[in-house]
């Protein structure tokens, strides 16, 4: 009975010495194979890193003609990049259209907003399953403007939830109105973070992108728009309301961008060093030329 219960060995030679190994032990994977394997992994980690430029053209141009030729100039002109994903998001009756006149892949298509139901007897409203049907993969939710028209946290969260159902990625807006010496503001910060994700499975939350647009900035220049380390101090703060709300992978990982008066001549500082992985672009994104530089901007970041 011992004896069939001993293991059975091979003697394999080694660098003169014998040495024995059992049935049981491991498969030792040669070194040359572990790093190409580790190679391979970081290179995916590295291209798995987005930065996003996210155009949000809100209720322009005037006509379908003057939105293809926009697209058509920004498509063009965004062949050539490897690192920076860039994102149009037209008025709903010219995403499809779009969508089906272009066949790469450096462009995707988004809408500006989308409803809390599927279906049913809701005038003039766009639900998620339509825009994904059509072609869209993102959707904005709580712009600023939308906002201003009555849009709550709590109707941002539900809209949220549809769009994820539906399989679109939220592009998610915070911001406070005004920025006080106390930090009173963060608060306005935190209170938006808690209503909107709280209670959202990390699942779902990894797919969201939040663009903190502080509605003070917009339409401001030169020492009145957010700065580079106040935008760095703020991303900070997002992440550590993440980190105390789900945990602190989850926080870094969080994809986290900026809206708020984004200009060619403004990208280069305020992506560089900050917190954020790209901008939501407003009267910017009308000019194609102006787009592309801040797209330009981004890419050039990307490299290093």
């Amino acid at each position: 009975m011992v004896k069939a219960q001993k293991r059975k060995t091979v003697v394999k030679k080694r660098n003169t010495r014998r040495i024995a190994i059992t049935k049981k032990t491991h498969k030792v994977t040669p070194i040359k194979k572990v790093r190409a394997q580790i190679k391979r992994r970081v290179a995916s980690e590295v291209e798995s890193k987005k930065f996003y430029v996210i155009a949000n053209w809100k209720m322009n141009p005037t006509t379908l003609l003057k939105a293809e030729a926009l697209f058509g100039a920004i498509r063009d002109g965004s062949r050539l990049l490897k690192h920076a994903k860039t994102i149009v998001c037209p008025p709903f009756l010219y995403l499809n259209t779009l969508k089906d006149g272009y066949s790469g892949k450096k462009v995707a298509f988004g809408a500006q907003t989308c409803f809390v139901e599927e279906y049913g007897p809701f005038t003039g409203e766009v639900s998620a399953p339509m825009i994904k049907s059509v072609g869209g993969e993102y959707v904005i939710l709580g712009h600023s403007e939308r906002r201003a028209m009555g849009e709550t946290d709590e109707d941002v969260r539900a809209r949220a939830n549809s769009a994820l159902s539906a399989n679109l990625t939220p592009i998610i807006c915070i911001g406070e109105h005004a920025r006080d010496d106390d930090g009173e503001y963060l608060a306005v910060i935190k209170n938006q973070v808690h209503a909107i994700f709280y209670g959202m499975s990390r699942d779902w939350l990894r797919r969201v992108i939040i663009a903190y647009e502080p509605i003070w900035a917009i339409g401001k220049t030169g020492k009145d728009a957010v700065t580079a380390h106040g935008l760095h101090e703020t991303g900070m703060y997002i992440r550590k309301v993440l980190a105390e709300m789900f945990d602190k992978s989850i926080a870094i990982e969080q994809r986290i961008l900026y809206g708020g008066s984004v200009k060619a001549e403004n990208a280069a500082a305020l992506i560089d060093g900050t917190q954020v992985e790209g901008f939501l672009v407003g009267s910017a994104s009308l000019n194609a030329e102006e787009f592309l530089k801040i797209i330009e901007a981004v890419e050039s970041y990307a490299k290093k």
